[in-house]
This record gives structure tokens, C-alpha cells and sequence, in this order.
């Protein structure tokens, strides 16, 4: 799936129970994501596997320009399952992003964690990677 436009938000929330593994750190997680701050040795590619989600979903997620240069204490953005986040723009409803992503839109509303099918500018979703949605 190509990267949407109005791709690549933030996290914020309160701090969840996190995996931890090579003394990584789950910073917050609210909706569809979490922040994961970067510890020493990380990569996307284990940051990824940590989760299971694509590398690419990461870098997208956390508007990386090279994912092969990531920072000690570097917030990254971490899809809560395979997929992609994207910053609804104004003008949009979830049934016309639902219709040119081809994934349902109670599919979006599951995987988002939206109280109801109604989306205003701004707010963040994610669309589920299309075999994921296909499962469901």
C-alpha cells in the first residue's frame, strides 16, 4: 500500500505496561499507536519485529527521512497492528477514506479504536495492511 497523503502523526497518551527487550521503551500509546523512545542498538528493522509490523510502517508512521539513522531517545511511532496512520484531512469522511483504501470502513473503526464512524480533520486512524483487514 503506497503511503497515503496526510500520513506520518504523533503519539501522545499515558504510559501503558510495555514490552521491554534490550532495554527498550514504550513511551506512550493511545488510539491506533504508541511512542517508543530508541535505545541504544536499536533499529527499525528490531523496533518492527519488537511489535510485529513492517519497518516501512514505522518510518512512514514516524516521518523518518532515513530509518537507517535513528537517535538515542528518538520517538518513534509505532502502528498498533500492521497498517498505516493517517491524519484525516478536512472535507473527508471515514466511508470516502474506506472506499479509496479499499479496507472497510467498520475495519478502520476497529482497528482505530473509534467510539463511532465519525472522523473530524486532524484526528488520526489507522488503516490496517490490507491482509490484515482481509482476516477480519
Amino acid at each position: 500500500m503506497s503511503q497515503p497523503a496526510g500520513a506520518g502523526a504523533t503519539a501522545s497518551g499515558a504510559t501503558p505496561a510495555g514490552a521491554t527487550s534490550q532495554g527498550s521503551s514504550i513511551v506512550a500509546a493511545t488510539g491506533p499507536f504508541r511512542a517508543y523512545a530508541v535505545q541504544p542498538g536499536d533499529t527499525v528493522k528490531f523496533v518492527a519485529q519488537l511489535y510485529g509490523v513492517s519497518p516501512a510502517s514505522i518510518s512512514q508512521a514516524s516521518g523518518l527521512q532515513n530509518p537507517d539513522r535513528l537517535r538515542i531517545g528518538q520517538v518513534l511511532t509505532i502502528p498498533s497492528q500492521p497498517g498505516w496512520l493517517y491524519r484525516v484531512q478536512p472535507g473527508e469522511s471515514l466511508d470516502q477514506i474506506a472506499a479509496r483504501t479499499g479496507v472497510p470502513t467498520a475495519i478502520i473503526v476497529s482497528a482505530s479504536k473509534l467510539a463511532t464512524d465519525s472522523v473530524r480533520p486532524g484526528d488520526v486512524i489507522l488503516i490496517p495492511d490490507q491482509s490484515v483487514a482481509a482476516s477480519k
